[in-house]
């Protein structure tokens, strides 16, 4: 196993904690737009449903 400095460590381990908390914040935000297909998750123009009826 590789040992890291103590240092480099704890410093990166902070700064990976952060870029998850925003990456899990910003799926939750996207997903939640898209639940409510609000004006911030646009991937793809909406789809015409089938009108068979």
């Amino acid at each position: 196993m590789m040992r890291i400095r103590p240092i480099l460590g704890t410093s990166m381990n902070c700064a990976w904690r952060g870029v998850l908390l925003a990456v899990l914040l910003g799926a939750s935000v996207l997903l939640a737009g898209c639940g409510q297909k609000g004006p911030l998750y646009l991937p793809q123009p909406p789809q015409a449903a089938p009108s068979r009826g």
